[in-house]
């Protein structure tokens, strides 16, 4: 018996899809299917590949450690999502995982994990990000999968930007603009995010819009959306 659509699981795999066409599944998402949701011969799941869109896929063979499914018919179409970059400084471990699943779900195209003085380099762990990533991705409904940049200083990352993608920060000085007026005014063009507390970047010249014209400032609080403080 098949699932019905609304509650199909859905599983990113490395794989060509293609209507007839038979794929075997590795041996962790074999587990997760037979063992974790107890899925038989006969039921129907969502595959993507980050590149042919979402096919209905039907268990032929089931088996914890290697499961044959037969690729059905494509229900939706491979549609990137908008050019959107996060950049990120990793934190904590849980913290981080938040901040890669919430990218991820909002539809950010590349996460850059950055490097900065009161960054623990070896907390990095890029492997985990795309874990990360790809479960976000199976449980948010994209069929496209971002991706994950190495680790770089931010004064490096700065240094080679394209000026043509806005970077926009929340600026705790006062002297941005709403986050709604800094968007507005840049509808439609390549941007990126840079999420992470002020204390993270200790030695980051916030008022440095001069030297870096990608650099949009947006005001910190109730005001980053026009609201007028309590």
């Amino acid at each position: 018996m098949s699932i019905k659509s609304k509650n199909k699981i859905r599983l990113f795999v490395n794989a060509v899809l293609e209507p007839s066409s038979r794929i075997t599944l590795p041996e962790e998402a074999s587990h997760y299917l037979c063992n974790v949701m107890r899925l038989g011969a006969g039921e129907v799941i969502a595959c993507f590949n980050n590149a042919a869109g979402e096919f209905d896929c039907r268990i032929e063979k089931a088996h914890k450690k290697q499961t044959e499914v037969l690729v059905l018919q494509q229900n939706r179409k491979y549609i990137p999502v908008p050019d959107i970059w996060v950049l990120f400084a990793p934190v904590k471990k849980d913290k981080t995982d938040f901040i890669v699943e919430k990218s991820v779900e909002l539809g950010c195209r590349l996460l850059q994990p950055v490097i900065t003085e009161r960054t623990v380099v070896d907390k990095i762990r890029g492997e985990r990000y795309q874990a990360q990533a790809v479960e976000a991705a199976e449980q948010c409904r994209r069929v496209d999968l971002p991706e994950i940049a190495p680790a770089a200083p931010l004064a490096e990352i700065l240094a080679h930007w394209d000026c043509g993608r806005t970077l926009f920060f929340m600026d705790e000085t006062g002297t941005g603009v709403s986050a709604v007026r800094a968007f507005d005014e840049r509808k439609g063009c390549p941007a990126a995010l840079l999420v992470g507390l002020r204390a993270v970047f200790p030695r980051l010249n916030w008022n440095c819009c001069a030297v870096f014209p990608m650099l949009a400032q947006c005001l910190w609080g109730r005001e980053s959306f026009g609201r007028k403080p309590r």
